[in-house]
């Protein structure tokens, strides 16, 4: 057979047959398909010269693709799950018909990839005509459908997987004059393999319908998204309508293959999704769009593969030489390649497993995997080639696949690792490009340009703001999102994970790290989460240099007003870190001489928080030492003396100040017991808890209102009720009583705020306007 439409599953079927009638019989043919398309794949209410050109049949007619796997494969034996479908299929229309809801039917018209022989048309013919008396009934089968995809060359641009289903090479034969082939060999060569997994997403669809427009397209978004692969798509596409394609490296390749007389797509690439990353290639471009957008027109189309930021610097140029007059708005020409939908994701992640999956080891894992592998946020096609490709075939032979949630760390761990072209991109980026990513991850997960620019004087010395402007833009699209006003982002999770790498591996990188650090550092340098597995111990602590900085660095911090931020620092890369007994055992070194350097410092007549004090005790607690080195109890007594001030002087309590209080007591008493029998902490407490029993009390009898907006009151009540489940000092049962009590208080807010959201009912809603949830595990059974 001439098309292996056998390789593009139930939906992919669906939305080709759809296609194939609106490319045969009009745009009258609606597409309806999917869950709830009440049997109507496609449906026309008009008269229809279907199946027979010249010869019109009277409307309206449903269409039915029926789709059965492996139905053209050898020794296949198709027909019983075929007719055992359209059994079924005839109950469901029977039910249609007795609820109205299929009346009027002229014309049905079956469309199926598997193959059909005449004595099986005359059984389908027969069971069909029986079942709906009075209809016309036309049967297509594997063969119709490649002869249809053979009348309509047109449908090779709109639906573009079609060109990995056949011989390319052969097509291009059939369809391109030899010279024209010649002179797009380089070209097109790379969209061959591409052809095989391609998914015409919408960002394809947009980028053809703007070529068409303005002869010239920018497919931006993040690196990895398939800008260039939709380039070449679109390339190879137009040369099999007589295009000569032609890839640009650079402007120049643009002049010196550019032939007034004839057809020709140009792809220009400014290497982001190349293996090198040159920030002087996208500035070349961007110098010559002027001469170079004057020479495209309806023969001579460009799509370049750029960022938006990049497109407006050249815009801006143009207008300095000649008013762009008549040139489209930015927003016109841009194509984000990025924006997939859930069920783009998954069509994507079904073609590369259907073109690479060999045996049913790596069909299941893919199927029992591909719901958390579409709606991963690190998911990205080139992420999924290479999973596909390399990794899957490794996780199919593994004897460990059977211990619980081995093989979903092993699939998480293929999908977020950062790939060798990102480490490359990382590698040869110019020295301020690459200090100004590694001061981002002082920032947090966001930063503004004012932090950046301090922390780059800071670490590195003096730099204009027009300079860090500059390098920013060249970032901007590859490493780091457009920027939010002043905010800057990482554009995506792994990049931020090459550059942790990239310090994690070098030993003066880490030292100068932290040497300068400031706490969101430090909790870097410490944490003990993140990395492809979620576990990375301590990244920027590896060399000596490293520990000796981070230990002058933490006493620094902690003797100014970060002391309760420090030792919860320490506290959690404590409590976390796992399976490296030598990086631990270094940690409690570091912990303990903190701590002594810390004790040496505090004079007696400071308070300290409770916030200081509970760390301070928990930090003691899992070092397993004695707490003298630092005496809480006396700065204990010094914060409930505060807390009984204030709320002698109108202090507002609120669920977190509750949760404060009862962490003070609870450690009370259960580390500090010879502290209860002092007097003066024993009416302390009594008179703090008395408060805030009586706060509690109104939160619980307060007055409700018949309507109105309770999130903030039903919130706040459960935070209450789950602070007095934690207190284990004084009247439990009291305390459990007043959980129960808010509990209760805010089962009434929630119902009544239920009685809101259900009034006034709005009958105009129709029901069947809702979107249906795209269902990833139906679309993979097929697999």
């Amino acid at each position: 057979m001439k098309y292996r439409i056998d390789d593009l599953g139930w939906l992919s079927f669906e939305r080709l047959i759809q296609s194939l009638l609106k490319a045969e019989l009009g745009i009258g043919v609606e597409a309806w398909g999917g869950p709830s398309d009440h049997g109507r794949d496609a449906y026309c209410e008009a008269d229809l010269a279907f199946p027979v050109q010249d010869a019109p049949s009277v409307g309206p007619t449903v269409f039915q693709a029926k789709f059965v796997k492996g139905a053209n494969a050898a020794g296949a034996r198709p027909f019983g799950p075929l007719r055992k479908a359209i059994d079924a299929e005839i109950k469901r229309v029977e039910q249609r018909i007795a609820q109205g809801r299929w009346a009027n039917l002229r014309r049905y018209a079956l469309l199926t990839n598997v193959p059909l022989t005449s004595g099986r048309r005359e059984k389908l013919q027969a069971l069909l005509e029986d079942a709906f008396p009075g209809v016309l009934v036309s049967t297509q089968g594997a063969e119709d459908i490649c002869c249809m995809l053979d009348n309509a060359p047109a449908i090779r641009k709109s639906y573009p997987e079609i060109l990995g289903l056949a011989d390319l090479r052969a097509l291009i034969r059939e369809a391109v004059s030899p010279s024209i082939q010649e002179r797009s060999a380089s070209a097109i060569l790379e969209a061959e393999e591409l052809s095989r997994v391609f998914v015409a997403t919408s960002a394809y669809y947009k980028a053809l319908d703007h070529l068409s427009k303005y002869h010239f397209a920018v497919l931006d978004g993040a690196p990895e998204m398939g800008k260039t692969a939709i380039a070449r798509m679109v390339a190879l596409a137009l040369h099999l309508d007589g295009w000569t394609a032609v890839e640009c490296r650079e402007p120049d390749d643009f002049y010196a293959a550019y032939e007034s007389g004839n057809q020709q797509i140009f792809i220009a690439d400014d290497a982001l999704g190349r293996t090198e990353f040159d920030v002087g290639l996208g500035r070349q471009w961007e110098r010559d769009l002027p001469r170079i957008l004057r020479r495209t027109d309806a023969s001579h189309w460009l799509v370049w593969t750029t960022r938006k930021h990049i497109l407006l610097r050249a815009l801006a140029q143009m207008d300095l030489i000649a008013p762009a007059t008549g040139f489209p708005d930015p927003g016109e020409v841009v194509v984000d390649a990025g924006d997939l939908t859930m069920e783009e994701k998954a069509r994507i992640l079904y073609r590369h497993a259907k073109s690479s999956c060999v045996g049913a080891e790596m069909v299941s894992i893919v199927q029992d995997h591909a719901q958390r592998i579409v709606e991963s946020k690190f998911f990205t096609p080139e992420r999924i080639r290479r999973f596909v490709q390399e990794t899957l075939p490794a996780l199919a032979e593994r004897d460990d696949v059977a211990v619980w949630g081995a093989l979903d760390s092993a699939v998480d761990e293929a999908i977020q690792s950062p790939t060798t072209r990102m480490r490359l991109a990382f590698g040869a980026l110019p020295l301020i490009h690459c200090s100004l990513l590694v001061d981002m991850l002082e920032c947090g997960r966001a930063c503004s340009r004012t932090d950046l620019l301090r922390i780059y004087r800071v670490r590195h010395g003096s730099i204009t703001e027009a300079e860090m402007a500059r390098a920013i833009e060249d970032l901007t699209g590859t490493f780091i999102k457009p920027p939010d006003r002043d905010r800057l982002d990482w554009i995506h999770p792994s990049y931020r994970d090459v550059v942790i790498d990239a310090v994690s591996d070098d030993a003066d990188l880490q030292t100068e790290f932290v040497r300068h650090a400031n706490l969101e550092g430090l909790q870097l340098a410490f944490s003990t989460e993140g990395g492809a597995t979620g576990n990375r111990n301590l990244p920027f602590v590896r060399c000596q240099g490293s520990w000796d900085a981070a230990a002058h660095r933490l006493i620094v911090l902690a003797r100014g007003r970060q002391l309760a931020q420090v030792l919860d620092l320490v506290g959690n890369a404590l409590s976390g870190i796992r399976e490296d007994d030598v990086l631990a055992a270094k940690l409690e070194r570091l912990a303990l001489s903190s701590l002594e350097a810390i004790a040496g410092t505090l004079s007696v007549g400071r308070t300290l928080s409770s916030h200081e004090i509970l760390s301070l005790h928990r930090l003691h607690t899992l070092l397993g030492i004695a707490a003298p080195m630092i005496r809480l109890s006396d700065y204990l007594k010094t914060r409930l003396h505060e807390i009984a001030d204030e709320l002698r002087e109108g202090w507002e309590f609120d669920s977190g100040m509750v949760q404060e209080v009862f962490s003070l007591v609870n450690w009370v008493n259960e580390f500090e017991n010879q502290t209860l029998s002092d007097a003066d902490v024993d009416r302390l407490l009594d008179f703090v808890l008395d408060a805030v029993y009586e706060y509690a009390e109104n939160e619980a009898d307060y007055y409700l209102p018949a309507h109105g907006d309770h999130d903030e009151d039903i919130e706040e009540c459960d935070r209450l009720a789950a602070a007095f489940g934690t207190l284990t000092y004084g009247d439990l049962r009291k305390a459990s009583e007043m959980a129960r009590a808010l509990e209760y208080q805010r089962d009434l807010y929630l119902e009544s705020q239920i009685e809101v959201e259900n009034e006034p009912l709005d009958y105009s809603w129709d029901s069947s306007s809702r979107r249906e949830r795209f269902n990833i595990s139906v679309f993979f059974a097929d697999l």
